[in-house]
């Protein structure tokens, strides 16, 4: 039970992370094309609200049953809350998640939620699986908001977007203490008295 999921059973991030390693090289070394795949179901504080955490925990439950029978247990994990990943092969892919996504459609009895799938293509570079991880959640967060299950590919602008901001967070104290950032004050006056 240390390397799984207490609500789904599926591995937990630590351990996933080593099964994809595994599973990418695998891939890898027969002339295959792995993929990162990173899913988040939208609304669950809604759908809490609505039909209480039960329901709630009942439907992660069968989303990660769906996502385990469509790319293996091994290979699909919760990473917390209303998040998942899953490592595998890009053959038929565009395919494979429009039938996974209609399955989730009917989870927990038809009572399920938007489903947002972002992609990370292994060929456009080899990088640590937690890396390809947030590559993936990244594309995912693209579509964050939408009312409609869908899915979208990692892309090298993301790539530089994601560098600009690490960029910029890296360099916020050095940025603060160049005097490179000014702050402005923005008066507060009460209307009633000018004050």
């Amino acid at each position: 039970r240390l390397n799984t999921d207490d609500l789904t059973g599926l591995p937990n991030q630590r351990h996933f992370f080593k099964l994809a390693m595994d599973e990418r090289d695998r891939l890898v070394a027969c002339g295959r094309h792995p993929v990162m795949l990173y899913f988040n179901l939208g609304g669950m504080k809604h759908y809490n609200r609505q039909y209480g955490f039960d329901e709630g925990d009942r439907l992660i439950a069968d989303v990660a049953h769906i996502l385990a029978r469509h790319f293996g247990e091994r290979f699909t994990s919760r990473f917390g809350q209303d998040h998942f990943a899953a490592v595998s092969d890009e053959e038929n892919l565009k395919e494979r998640l429009w039938v996974v996504l209609e399955d989730c459609k009917h989870a927990n009895g038809g009572k399920s939620v938007p489903i947002s799938v972002g992609v990370y293509r292994n060929d456009l570079g080899e990088v640590d699986v937690s890396v390809a991880c947030d590559r993936a959640k990244y594309a995912c967060d693209q579509r964050r908001g939408s009312y409609l299950s869908c899915f979208s590919y990692f892309e090298m602008s993301m790539k530089q977007q994601l560098d600009v901001i690490r960029y910029v967070i890296n360099h916020f104290d050095e940025a603060l203490e160049k005097q490179w950032i000014q702050v402005y004050y923005q008066p507060i006056v009460r209307a009633v008295n000018g004050k």
